[in-house]
This record gives structure tokens, sequence and C-alpha cells, in this order.
């Protein structure tokens, strides 16, 4: 990542001094958020069906 972003500053900076580091710090605190939801939820639903089959 940072060969790119030293590779990039010379014409990406110019054009997007502030949009460029907000957007996709978002963008990957959100498919974080949404990739944590979704192991936990299937953690949650794998255990529980570990636990039906138990019994």
């Amino acid at each position: 990542m940072d060969g790119r972003g030293s590779d990039d500053k010379g014409t990406l900076a110019p054009i997007y001094p502030s949009e460029a580091p907000s957007l996709p710090d978002t963008g990957r605190r959100w498919v974080a958020l949404f990739l944590l939801v979704v192991f936990i939820s299937g953690f949650v639903v794998s255990s529980a069906l570990w636990i039906v089959g138990l019994f």
C-alpha cells in the first residue's frame, strides 16, 4: 500500500486534497463493521445449531 500511495501522490494529491482520505476510511469502517456483524452472527448461528444438534 505504501508503494501505491507514493506512486499516486503526484497525480491524486492536487485533485482530491480532502476527499481522498475521508472516503476510503468510512468505506473501510463500514466494511469492517459489516464483516464483524456477519462473522458474529454466523458464529452464533453455527454454535446454536451445534448445541441443538447435541440435544
